[in-house]
């Protein structure tokens, strides 16, 4: 029992195995309230077996088998379906009647990860380490996609990013899914002291429009005078309007979980605000998830 809020809280062991879950919040639960979907992880091959808990009966329920590492790449549609990736296919797991199909074959040559799912369960987004058949490592071209259900209709863009600033982070706007949200990455390790490289990239917050191909920065990151970035972004999160983007923000010297803020962006990065901390204030939240 929470000795603040007074709040009992049940936790999920499974065979004490390392549980993770979709890296959205608000894709992991189905639309009655009361199931969430997690994974079991295997560490050695980022794969495990994704489940739904419900959380009223203490009943687990099998998916099948899919890509799982620091989360689970699959989603709950307003449907009530579990899409998921098993690293070749997509697949679809009717929770009602319990059935898998196939959403994307392998035969395309796509390993889709980061999966995130509009409003309507019309369009799923995803990136893939794997297109055309050609690692992206290898080719130095990284594509992201965004998949039409009801026409079955693949779409990809690519900017050409090469291994050294790749992308990550990518979700779909749930209401309007011709405006994606990704973030730059770069080689993990190849930061200054203990943070990654990522958080060295700066203006790193971006949308993408499917329609029109137009790119914009969402969030100016702000610099000392020589240029050096004093504010990182690390966690995002779309409304479920799609009207703002979440930014979870810290300063250079949040080693020690000071200097956080959350901040609200517009997906055209016409206008931002802080919604809770500052640049230099005391703010001890590592993640933050709109509902």
């Amino acid at each position: 029992t929470d000795q603040v809020t007074g709040c009992t809280y049940n936790y999920v062991n499974f065979n004490g195995q390392e549980l993770v879950h979709p890296y959205q919040g608000k894709d992991a639960w189905t639309s009655d309230g009361k199931s969430f979907l997690f994974g079991v992880n295997d560490i050695d091959e980022f794969h495990g077996t994704i489940y739904l808990y419900n959380t009223e009966t203490n009943e687990f329920t099998r998916v099948g088998k899919g890509v799982v590492s620091v989360d689970v790449t699959g989603v709950i549609g307003s449907d009530d379906c579990v899409y998921y990736s098993t690293g070749t296919d997509l697949r679809k797991y009717d929770i009602k009647t319990k059935k898998t199909t196939i959403v994307i074959s392998s035969d395309l040559g796509l390993y889709p990860t980061s999966l995130t799912i509009s409003n309507d369960c019309n369009y799923i987004s995803f990136l893939s380490n794997n297109y055309n058949n050609h690692l992206w490592q290898e080719e130095g071209e990284f594509a992201i996609f965004r998949y039409n259900i009801a026409e079955d209709k693949l779409e990809h863009y690519t900017k050409g990013f090469d291994y050294s600033n790749t992308i990550s982070h990518y979700h779909i706007n749930p209401a309007n899914p011709d405006i994606v949200f990704f973030a730059h990455d770069g080689k993990i390790g190849d930061g200054e002291g203990e943070i990654p490289s990522y958080n060295y990239l700066y203006d790193r917050e971006w949308t993408v429009n499917f329609k029109t191909g137009e790119i914009k920065n969402v969030f100016k990151q702000g610099r000392k005078e020589d240029g050096k970035c004093i504010v990182f972004t690390s966690h995002e999160s779309w409304s479920t309007s799609g009207k703002y983007l979440y930014l979870n923000c810290y300063s250079n010297a949040s080693k020690n979980g000071k200097g956080r803020c959350i901040i609200r962006c517009y997906p055209d990065g016409s206008h931002r605000e802080f919604l809770r901390g500052d640049a230099t204030g005391d703010l001890s939240a590592d993640h933050a998830m709109a509902t």
